[in-house]
Order: C-alpha cells, then sequence, then structure tokens
C-alpha cells in the first residue's frame, strides 16, 4: 500500500484529522503552522499515515519543520522519511533554500540526522534543500 501514497499539501480546513495525529507525538505549536503536508493515497481519499506541520511564511527565509508524525501501527515503514522527502521537494519548489528542526534532542533529531540534517550551532538541525 505504501507504493501508492503521494504527498500532498492539506488545505486548511482539512487539518483536522492531521492535527489530531501530531498532538499523539506530544506538544505541538500548530497555531505557527503554515502548512500541513501528509502522505495521502493516490486520489486523495483514505488514510493519512503520516503528517508533518511547517513553518514557512515567507520564501526569503528558512522553513521549519514543527513537526512530523507516523501512525503507530505504520511506524517502521519509511513513511516518515517518504512524507519528509516530499515536504523538502513541496519547499524546494517554491523557493526555499532550508528546512530547519528545533533541536531538543532525543531520537526524533537523531532521525532527522540519520536523514541528512546537519546541526547548526544555534540550537537547530537544518537541511539543506
Amino acid at each position: 500500500m505504501a507504493d501508492l501514497l503521494v504527498t500532498d499539501r492539506l488545505h486548511r480546513g482539512s487539518w483536522g484529522p492531521a492535527r489530531r495525529l501530531l498532538r499523539t507525538i506530544g506538544p505541538v505549536e500548530l497555531d505557527r503552522a503554515s502548512d500541513v503536508f501528509a502522505l495521502v493515497p493516490v486520489g486523495g481519499d483514505g488514510d493519512r499515515p503520516a503528517v508533518a506541520a511547517v513553518c514557512a511564511p515567507r520564501i526569503d527565509a528558512a522553513a521549519e519543520l514543527l513537526a512530523l508524525a507516523t501512525r503507530p501501527g505504520r511506524r517502521g515503514q519509511g513513511l516518515g522519511s517518504r512524507l519528509l522527502d516530499g515536504v523538502a521537494d513541496s519547499l524546494r519548489a517554491v523557493g526555499h533554500e532550508r528546512l530547519l528542526a528545533v533541536d531538543h534532542g532525543g531520537d526524533e533529531i537523531a532521525w532527522l540526522l540519520a536523514r541528512g540534517f546537519r546541526r547548526s550551532g544555534t540550537g537547530t538541525v537544518e537541511l539543506l534543500l
């Protein structure tokens, strides 16, 4: 089923289920989100097994990954990596050059570092797009 999934930028009115999934990973500053992305089946209907919230209000500033979550039953299938790639492609297509994430330490930062992010020395990790 994972091969039939594509990254989609969700319309603000359809953020509800995505917000609920993002909140399962802990406190997330969703009020700062300018965009929410999800892996969705081709055609757009059905399960959204992975979602990400991004703050990217201006093209001339770095975008910030606020959160990325995968449904517990779908973890370990590469869906988070696939979504992260789709988010990066989408941001690059509109002119962003960097994607940042706050470095709180822990497993989530190790996961980002394994996917090409680098420590920036300012309490963040960044991915050059």
